[in-house]
């Protein structure tokens, strides 16, 4: 995919600027006249729907103006003012014969010979817009644009040599223009002239080596004949015309050794020939360029992100890129984003951190940022940090839900459980058609109930958070670990925690909760077998799934081998309360 292009050549269309749609110049009116006998009623009539399209009531003025064809239909002015209206409101079907009759009928007024071309051109009509544009001449015989419009329709009939006749008659009346003359060109290559079209731009060239849109403009010719080439087939000709381009760049550098542009348009050349080192070194000259703008560096930086996701060749080059776009702008807040992100996806989280941070130092307004910011301290089990910044986050963005979660989740880790309830209530409030959103919320708050032991609202957040998402293995696996420790709807219990391992079979600690439950109602034999599973799947089993196995071994009569499990998960750290008790006297207690 390219990223930069040649700066095209552009047809000119400045006498639209003069048309009577909103935002452009305003076109003149004129009172309907009779050349004897003066109507005043026609008179009052269009000099209210003249009002009422001032005031932006378009259909009252509509109706004014054609009650004054009523009274006269020929008359011009109310066919040009209906002509604008429609044209304004994108209805050229009714616009089209209205501009029509208004140049008919005062083929002297250029105004209305201005909307019957415009409206023409619009509607795809260029032979009858080349002809309007002559009487347009004809009328002002100095103004540049009907010229131009003139060449436009031409050019749209595919009459080329007669355009190139129009551009000479420019230059001969208006004098050499860099616009005339690079529109000529392209008219002369695409009539097969292409040693004149060559010629008219070196001819600038020469006059200015320093300036690079006549530079853009001999490289375009050439790509277009690539482009050409390419569609038939030519890969010979191709070639050529795409050396070419390279080497008008060449010839850019050559006189102006930093400018920016030939250095962005030389790396995308060495891209799209696969020559990813010569693109990257033109590429970081450019990003060191203090002439090139930021949002030409951070397109850069974007492509080179996105695409070093599956090249992980490119990886190092896109950092190079990052910093130097970082250094050299520390203010600007794309630059650091992207690099955070880079960061991030390398799972460089401190790094990635750092970034987001300066980011949103340059620009605190920018929500993603800080969720960017909050996801990165979740993910590094930072829950100080994560309490500071989703409290700031909350302030400056107090109606985005993420913000309250992460903050109640940081304040439950830090055991502060009833501020971290009242966190989740509040964000709650500003969850709107988000299922699996609300779920976590009614999640972690039955995690935060629990550890109050407020065990019927923990249920009841539990219970909430499954029917929004019933299969959330993470709740499915709580709920169910929770239910079986207070020995309660062991059948439930043991439901839900068999659908979570279906929804997630590799999981140790989902294993270890199906086993547990499965000990809880007495089928010690089923959770024998699903806790060789949890230590077949983790080689690093924590000390609460040891004394699992132990108590486990022990109703199965197996009672030196529950001692030693036993042992093994106080040496681990983190067992329950009675694992002290179970060791010291080699027995079983629950």
């Amino acid at each position: 995919m390219r990223f930069l292009r040649i700066t095209s050549w552009f047809l000119f269309s400045a006498w639209i600027l003069i048309s009577c749609k909103p935002g452009q110049k305003s076109v003149k009116t004129s009172t309907p006249t009779a050349k004897e006998n003066p109507n005043p009623d026609l008179t009052r009539k269009f000099m209210d729907a003249c009002r009422e399209k001032i005031k932006g009531n378009l259909e009252v003025a509509v109706n004014g103006f054609n009650e004054c064809l009523h009274i006269d239909p020929n008359n011009a002015a109310a066919h040009y003012e209906l002509a604008c209206i429609y044209n304004q409101q994108e209805r050229n079907d009714l616009a089209l014969g209205h501009a029509k009759a208004a140049a008919s009928g005062d083929p002297q007024n250029e105004w209305y010979h201005l909307i019957y071309a415009q409206i023409l051109q619009e509607t795809h009509n260029p032979a009858e817009a080349a002809s309007e544009f002559t009487k347009l001449i004809k009328i002002s015989p100095l103004k540049l644009e009907y010229y131009y419009g003139y060449s436009d329709a031409l050019l749209y009939e595919g009459k080329y040599k007669e355009a190139i006749k129009v551009y000479e008659e420019i230059e001969q009346k208006m004098g050499p223009s860099d616009e005339v003359i690079l529109q000529k060109a392209k008219v002369l290559d695409r009539v097969g002239e292409t040693a004149k079209a060559e010629e008219e731009i070196r001819k600038l060239i020469r006059q200015n080596p320093l300036e690079s849109k006549y530079y853009a403009a001999l490289a375009q010719l050439f790509q277009d004949r690539a482009n050409a080439a390419k569609e038939k087939g030519n890969k010979i000709k191709q070639s050529e015309a795409e050396e070419k381009v390279h080497e008008v760049f060449i010839e850019l550098l050559k006189n102006d050794p930093y400018n920016s542009f030939a250095q962005l348009n030389l790396a995308e050349y060495y891209e799209n020939k696969g020559q990813a080192d010569s693109a990257f070194i033109k590429y970081k000259q450019a990003l060191e360029n203090p002439d090139l703008d930021i949002e030409s560096k951070i397109k850069v930086l974007l492509r080179y992100y996105y695409e070093s996701a599956s090249d992980t060749k490119l990886k190092s080059a896109c950092e190079t890129l990052c910093y130097i776009v970082t250094k050299l702008h520390p203010q600007e807040t794309k630059g650091h984003a992207v690099y955070a992100d880079f960061l991030y996806r390398d799972k460089r989280l401190p790094e990635a951190r750092r970034e987001y941070r300066l980011a949103i130092d340059a620009d605190k307004s920018k929500y993603v940022l800080w969720n960017q910011l909050l996801i990165v301290d979740s993910e590094l089990n930072d829950y100080s940090d994560m309490s500071t910044d989703s409290k700031e986050a909350i302030e400056l963005f107090p109606s985005m839900p993420l913000p309250y979660l992460f903050n109640g989740l940081a304040l439950i880790q830090e055991k502060k459980y009833s501020d971290g309830i009242d966190a989740l209530n509040s964000g709650l409030i500003y969850v709107l058609d988000n299922k699996p959103l609300e779920g976590q919320f009614h999640s972690t708050l039955g995690d935060a109930y629990y550890k109050i032991k407020e065990n019927n609202k923990s249920d009841q957040e539990y219970d909430k958070a499954l029917e929004l998402d019933p299969d959330n293995s993470y709740v499915l696996n709580n709920f169910s670990y929770y239910l079986s420790l207070r020995n309660e709807n062991l059948d439930k219990a043991e439901k839900m925690s068999k659908r979570a391992n279906e929804l997630d079979p590799k999981n140790a600690n989902f294993q270890d909760t199906y086993a547990w439950v499965l000990y809880k109602t007495g089928k010690y034999p089923q959770a024998l077998e699903w806790m060789d599973k949890v230590f077949a799947s983790n080689a690093d089993p924590s000390a609460v799934m040891l004394e699992h196995y132990g108590d486990i071994l022990f109703k199965l009569n197996r009672k030196e081998e529950a001692f030693a499990y036993w042992m093994k998960a106080k040496l681990k750290g983190g067992g329950s309360e009675l694992l002290e008790k179970k060791i010291a006297d080699r027995n079983l207690y629950e």
